[in-house]
């Protein structure tokens, strides 16, 4: 009987090794056969091509630089809003956390702030004048990552004249307010059937247009402005799932946060929340530089045209 069951186990084993190595033999043979069908169509290869280039630009590198100079931007402008939404006479603290939490600031950094001005009305202008010099130092700091971002993934230059840099700063921070003023007043539609899907498709065409209007005053090696279209819906589109998940999954998440480890687990939620951000904004460069590459790859025209302008 013993006999028996220790013979059954080398049979056993065998059984799980020869089963391993025909999936290993059918993932090889699926490897060639779309190897051998990119050769054919280069269309296929974009996906090699999308990782072999965000491994090669250090992807993770650059998302985790822009999510931390993003974390360093949105504290200050949380603190601006706060202290902007205290400083309106007869505001109660509750109705200021609403406010803020329908401009799409949840928890992460305006609810220790607005804590904090609650209990001190009258500092709210202290508070908003230190939130305005430190929003426009983050600006500046957040739009020249932005340049070294792109400039690094589309292999161009990254130096800019001081006025380029300024307007791309304002665009940067209009944008952002139109965002949140767009996320007031998508916040309405959630009464309306089908509300939410309709929020992501009206926030992806405005995030699209916004991100476009900045990212065309980047650094890059395009020929025209349309070159930029498949990033920029793919960064409206992430951005507007990103709130949409903020607005009605976050805040319960935020608050158990809280609850358990206070401001430093406020802090890693709100930093893990930026680095999807950061790993969106490269990778919709990404994106951008490879399918440029490849639609000017197979132009008729390889030669390089002048440099485009934008539309603004």
């Amino acid at each position: 009987m013993d006999n028996d069951a220790v013979a059954a186990e080398p049979r056993e084993e065998k059984g799980w090794a020869a089963r391993i190595s025909r999936w290993q033999e059918r993932a090889e043979e699926a490897t060639a056969r779309y190897q051998r069908l990119a050769e054919t169509n280069p269309l296929y290869g974009l996906p090699l091509a999308f990782l072999a280039r965000y491994t090669a630009r250090q992807g993770v590198l650059l998302a985790s630089a822009a999510a931390f100079r993003m974390f360093m931007w949105a504290v200050p402008f949380a603190l601006l809003v706060a202290g902007i939404l205290a400083g309106i006479s007869a505001i109660s603290s509750q109705e200021i956390t609403n406010v803020a939490k329908s401009a799409g600031i949840t928890g992460a950094a305006s609810q220790e702030v607005v804590k904090t001005l609650a209990e001190a009305q009258r500092s709210w202008w202290v508070a908003t004048l230190i939130g305005l010099v430190l929003f426009l130092w983050g600006t500046r700091t957040l739009t020249r990552n932005l340049i070294l971002v792109n400039a690094h993934i589309w292999s161009a230059p990254a130096k800019m004249r001081q006025k380029d840099i300024l307007m791309i700063s304002l665009i940067f921070a209009g944008s952002w307010c139109g965002v949140l003023v767009g996320a007031v007043v998508i916040a309405r539609l959630d009464v309306v059937p089908g509300g939410p899907l309709i929020a992501i498709a009206c926030q992806t065409a405005g995030i699209a247009t916004l991100w476009l209007l900045l990212t065309q005053r980047l650094p890059d090696r395009r020929r025209h402005w349309t070159d930029l279209l498949p990033g920029c819906l793919l960064f409206g589109f992430g951005l507007a799932v990103l709130h949409t998940v903020s607005r009605f999954y976050l805040p319960a998440r935020v608050e158990h946060s809280s609850q358990l480890y206070g401001s430093l687990g406020l802090a890693a939620a709100m930093l893990a929340w930026l680095l999807v951000i950061g790993q969106l904004i490269v990778i919709c460069a990404v994106v951008n530089s490879v399918c440029t590459e490849y639609r000017y790859r197979n132009s008729p025209q390889p030669e390089a045209p002048p440099p485009a302008t934008p539309l603004l």
